[in-house]
């Protein structure tokens, strides 16, 4: 299996990366990785319960999407992606997980190297499906790192906060 970040991850992040189970090119999947500190990942454990959330957060016509990964009942493992539908890269990796049956995790330490790896079912296909057919009103990367931040800053920087608003999947702001 060939699989790599292909950016620099930072400690207590998650991200996304095409992983090639064989040769075949066009049978990638996505996989998320996250990395954090010794500490944490001692917290997620070999195992972990996973609860996922899906949201399409709606901002005068601007359709963002978060996904939320939470380990072990914990507010304290909680990490977030944020997809840009106007991003190539994002919308391949949205148009690749609103067909995958699983979601695959990888967890690293501080020096990138896997601690454990694992599978859940992938509970995020409609609400991810949903954000990819509605699509949006355009913006540019600028525009989207603004209402990310925006949206950030309304919840204090508290993803525990941003966790139980999420419960309702499409929040008009």
């Amino acid at each position: 299996m060939k699989c790599k970040i292909t950016e620099k991850l930072d400690i207590n992040t998650i991200c996304y990366s095409k992983c090639i189970p064989n040769s075949d090119f066009k049978k990638f999947y996505i996989a998320f990785f996250i990395k954090d500190t010794d500490a944490y990942l001692s917290a997620i454990g070999k195992l972990p319960l996973v609860q996922t959330r899906a949201v399409i957060y709606n901002i005068d016509g601007f359709k963002i999407l978060s996904l939320l990964f939470r380990f072990n009942d914990n507010d304290d493992l909680i990490y977030s992606l944020w997809f840009d539908y106007f991003n190539i890269k994002d919308r391949e990796c949205i148009n690749k997980l609103m067909k995958q049956t699983d979601l695959s995790f990888t967890v690293v330490n501080e020096n990138n190297e896997s601690v454990t790896n694992f599978k859940i079912p992938n509970s995020l296909i409609f609400k991810i499906a949903q954000f990819y057919k509605e699509g949006s009103k355009e913006y540019n990367s600028n525009i989207f790192e603004n209402l990310v931040s925006a949206i950030i800053n309304e919840y204090e920087n508290d993803l525990s906060k941003l966790w139980d608003d999420s419960t309702y999947t499409y929040i008009d702001m």
